[in-house]
């Protein structure tokens, strides 16, 4: 598996020093360090940094982070290579959404339909825990599936959803208006993968002739049978939606063959 490396500096801005070879005074994060500034805390809170448990890992998890004696950050930290983060990892409200370089990024939304969308989620791990070089992070809804190998939140804030369809080079959606709408809006690469009355995730299949529809006019790549869902997820990387006609008809349109369906 290919080395991950750390984002340039500018992404943490307050943790390396102007040429991000030295560690800023501990003034600048008071909860890393002790009074002292050579020991970390247990409770420094860094979403790649630490564990699940909020605790430091240990320092041979990040050997080249820190020099012999553990207090001075070593030039070579910048490229680093850290260990995959831990099975199961919940998302947290960071800005700093990835730490990793070079990472495809996909957005998966189910939104927020009281039924469970498992089938989904369950294929998206399976995908994930075959191509590490994809990062994966879920809105996972109602569902009760809990995503092993990619971060996921059950419930996003309407600043943290939008700042994940900017993060995002592809966007995976059920059949929801408001997914569809936001991933068309931003030109983003969408694959739609319906809700099955049969599978207990919806009231009736109108999201199958909704993704049907989208795939036909090329705005979108539709999933019908869960088994292509990984082929269909690479094939987005490379996907162009045609946008051409007007935004506000578009929204409109697919409002309305939503409304009508229900």
């Amino acid at each position: 598996m290919a080395a991950r490396k750390i984002l340039p500096e500018a992404n943490f801005p307050k943790l390396f020093s102007a040429k991000g070879k030295k560690v800023l005074p501990e003034a600048n994060f008071p909860k890393l360090f002790s009074a002292k500034g050579k020991k970390v805390l247990p409770e420094a809170v860094s979403q790649s940094f630490f564990s699940t448990e909020k605790k430091v890992l240990p320092e041979a998890n990040f050997p080249k982070l820190f020099s012999a004696k553990g207090k001075k950050v070593l030039p070579e930290a910048i490229s680093q290579s850290f260990p995959s983060k831990p099975a199961g990892l919940r998302g947290t409200k960071s800005s700093c959404f990835s730490m990793f370089a070079g990472a495809k990024k996909v957005f998966v939304s189910v939104g927020t339909h009281p039924q469970p969308f498992d089938r989904l989620l369950r294929e998206l791990d399976a995908v994930a825990a075959r191509h590490k070089e994809i990062e994966f992070f879920a809105q996972t809804g109602n569902s009760g599936y809990a995503p092993k190998n990619f971060r996921f939140e059950k419930f996003l804030g309407g600043n943290e959803y939008d700042s994940r369809m900017l993060w995002a080079d592809v966007v995976v959606s059920h059949g929801g208006a408001g997914t569809i709408i936001n991933a068309l809006l931003g030109k983003k690469p969408l694959v739609v993968v319906p809700r099955l009355a049969k599978f207990g995730e919806h009231t009736n299949n109108h999201q199958l002739d909704l993704a049907g529809a989208l795939e036909e006019k090329g705005k979108a790549i539709a999933v019908f049978g869960i088994g292509d869902l990984e082929k269909r997820v690479l094939d987005a990387f490379s996907f162009r939606p045609n946008l051409e006609s007007d935004r506000r008809g578009l929204v409109g349109r697919i409002a309305s063959f939503l409304e009508a369906g229900k």
